[in-house]
């Protein structure tokens, strides 16, 4: 490693060629990446296909269709799980068309396994 100690105002530099600085940076980052890596996956949080995100965020799908399929229900399927819900419900909820109670969404999100943040587009 080819570097140079030099001295400034009381101070020690190391002076290194520029390739080797931006590998450092490189490594660095690198490294930053692993270590926030390693924290997802010690907290054991569920990972899901970038797809859904990329569903909602950019294709501008209801978030709630794109959870359902996700978790591989029909509308009907979701509606009966759910109960007081029909199969129109939840597609018009999905559309755009309809709005349901907080109490409706929770147990929606609950039978999905997400929060109900994740599902809702309108705010509570």
């Amino acid at each position: 490693m080819k570097y140079e100690i030099i001295q400034k105002e009381g101070n020690s530099y190391a002076v290194i060629p520029v390739e080797m600085y931006q590998q450092l940076l490189e490594d660095s980052e690198m490294l930053a990446d692993i270590k926030v890596y390693d924290q997802a996956k010690t907290r054991q949080e569920e990972s899901f296909p970038l797809d859904i995100v990329e569903r909602i965020s950019i294709n501008g799908e209801h978030p709630l269709k794109v959870w359902r399929e996700y978790r591989h229900f029909t509308q009907q399927q979701l509606a009966e799980t759910v109960g007081g819900i029909s199969k129109v419900d939840i597609s018009d909820i999905e559309s755009g068309k309809k709005t349901v109670s907080k109490e409706i969404l929770q147990a929606i999100a609950t039978i999905l396994n997400v929060d109900i943040d994740m599902i809702s587009s309108y705010d509570m």
